[in-house]
């Protein structure tokens, strides 16, 4: 025969009062919906046999109450009582009602392992004093330790409970470890295929599913708890984090959550910061690592995997700089930066998202359209992109080297000038940084010097053109005969420049300097310079560009002490002598 199945989830009800009532009044609303003559008399039972069971909380007032209310209330539940047939009569009625049908019904209640113990006790009572209904068949699906140790005072006693209530148990077979493994892995590409995320590094995924999440998982339900959560996070993290660090990460917060917490609060220990001493940032991993019990092991491989720079700490091998960039270029956690964004889930303020950075990898060939997306950012942000294209330095194709070389000094005028505290480099070597390892990129030195002797005349301002002979002669990148004509040049077109063109050079000094010393005996070369100085505009510019910055923090003091200075011997090579 059919059997009609109704589902009965007390997760609904909060608390434990009304519980039967809110048990049969659900049920008779379901036998109602399904629109049947018979179901739906036995549903209108069903749902009258419920009021009885009403708590008489809900008829007296909660808070304010007075003497009055509250015999008011208890009239109402009287009046209320004395108009309702028996219990005994309606489960009569019920009875016979259900005696007549030629069907069964089967009534589901999961998750019960889930509730409070004095929940998991109202539901099993609940099952007992109405086990005797006829044609009805109560399905249990819970945990049998959980609801044993609730039942009773010890599991015993409630074992010995339960099976007076449970005619017949089947215990479903342990999940098949493997079969749990796969059913993971099929669940998190379900979770994931319309998601956008972060770049995913297979080989570090391998080893991350197998040693850290992997063991984790033991059964379906752990498998579901995970991958619901997973869409939100990867989202609000976009291309910012690694996608294998996400999954490691949230096994993590899921199965150790305590672990999971010190995080934040160890992220120097963790990255490469401030760590103390080596005896000290041990002292500092042992409650990290040992905070999982059971899981130990596991939390030794994701600490080592996910954050190699504690793995020193733990007995394992140290990392340096180079892999620090490494990491952030793979926007791995292991990074300071990323580690930070992925706990505050934002940027900070003038960071350049890693979306961005993909994009100017990826239009490093094309100068026009890198222009295009490096005039498309702040100011601020340019000088972002410079540090985050250092991580790259061994990824520039050498054919790019020029189109991007010439782009980027293009920005210089954009750049903010001096500096903004003692330890700041300032925006223009953040820029000739980045140069510097383009050009690196060209391994015959001839030929990069063919490929300058082509860029030198695109490049837009006359600084930019003297920041890039400073790096190429500075680095002996080129023949120091090819430097030498650069540079005479750049002497002669600056001395020929007119002075509204001079006036807006971000370092007039460097250039008036060089053509001076370039062209040293040259009379006509000094006479336009001279000309050109005579200008305001010039000459201000001419003395701000030279303006320096010395910094000093006096002992005991917070703030920096500044003092500003002009290279006086080379405003005297220039003007000629001080009385002028």
């Amino acid at each position: 025969r059919d059997a009609v199945v109704l589902n009965f989830n007390p997760w609904v009800f909060s608390g434990i009062e009304g519980l039967v009532s809110h048990f049969f009044r659900e049920l008779g609303a379901q036998m109602k919906g399904l629109q049947t003559d018979r179901l739906s008399e036995i549903g209108n039972a069903l749902e009258k046999y419920a009021g009885v069971f009403v708590p008489v909380v809900g008829y007296v007032p909660v808070v304010g109450g007075v003497a009055k209310e509250v015999a008011s209330g208890a009239k109402a539940l009287g009046s209320a009582l004395a108009k309702t047939p028996s219990l005994e009569a309606q489960r009569k009625t019920i009875r016979e009602k259900l005696t007549s049908l030629d069907t069964r019904i089967v009534v589901l209640i999961d998750d019960l392992d889930r509730l409070r113990d004095e929940e998991i006790r109202e539901i099993v009572k609940l099952v007992r004093v109405t086990a005797d209904f006829p044609n009805v068949v109560y399905v249990l699906a819970f945990d049998r330790f959980r609801v044993e140790v609730a039942l009773g005072e010890d599991r015993e006693s409630g074992r010995a409970y339960l099976e007076k209530i449970v005619q017949v148990s089947y215990d479903l077979p342990k999940a098949h470890p493997p079969d749990i493994y796969r059913l993971l892995l099929t669940e998190i590409d379900r979770a994931l295929e319309r998601t956008p995320h972060g770049p995913f590094h297979e080989s570090e995924w391998a080893d991350i599913f197998v040693h850290i999440i992997r063991p984790l998982f033991t059964t379906p339900r752990d498998v579901r708890r995970y991958v619901n959560a997973l869409p939100p996070i990867v989202r609000v993290l976009g291309m910012e984090v690694a996608l294998e660090d996400i999954l490691a990460m949230e096994a993590v917060r899921m199965f150790e959550p305590e672990v999971f917490a010190n995080l934040a609060r160890s992220t120097g220990l963790l990255t490469g910061g401030s760590d103390g001493s080596s005896e000290e940032a041990r002292e500092k991993m042992a409650p990290l690592v040992g905070g999982g019990g059971v899981n130990e092991s596991v939390l030794r491989e994701f600490f080592t995997r996910i954050f190699p720079h504690s793995a020193r700490h733990l007995g394992g091998p140290h990392y340096g700089n180079g892999s620090l960039k490494e990491w952030r270029r793979e926007r791995r956690i292991a990074s300071p930066e990323v580690l930070r964004f992925y706990l505050e889930h934002r940027l900070p303020e003038g960071a350049t998202p890693s979306a961005m950075i993909t994009a100017v990898m990826a239009a490093l060939g094309d100068r026009a359209e890198l222009t295009t997306l490096l005039e498309a950012l702040d100011d601020g942000q340019l000088e972002s992109v410079f540090d985050r294209l250092e991580d790259y330095e061994d990824h520039f194709p050498p054919e790019t080297v020029m189109p991007a070389t010439g782009a980027l000094l293009d920005q210089l005028p954009r750049l903010r000038e001096g500096r903004q505290g003692m330890f700041d480099v300032g925006a223009n070597l953040a820029l000739t940084r980045v140069v510097l390892r383009l050009l690196r990129r060209i391994d015959d030195v001839d030929e990069r010097a063919s490929q300058v002797d082509q860029l030198l005349p695109t490049i837009k301002t006359l600084s930019a053109q003297v920041e890039l002979l400073r790096v190429l002669e500075c680095h002996q990148l080129a023949p120091v005969e090819r430097v030498q004509a650069w540079r005479m040049e750049l002497g002669r077109r600056v001395s020929q420049a007119p002075p509204e063109s001079l006036s807006a050079e971000r370092d007039l000094g460097a250039l008036i300097e060089l053509a001076m010393t370039t062209h040293p005996d040259d009379d006509e070369v000094r006479a336009r310079l001279q000309v050109a100085l005579d200008d305001d505009g010039v000459f201000v510019r001419f003395l701000r560009s030279g303006l320096g910055e010395r910094m000093s923090r006096p002992m005991g003091r917070v703030a920096f002490d500044v003092q500003h200075t002009l290279p006086w011997s080379a405003l005297v090579r220039v003007v000629g002598d001080e009385g002028r």
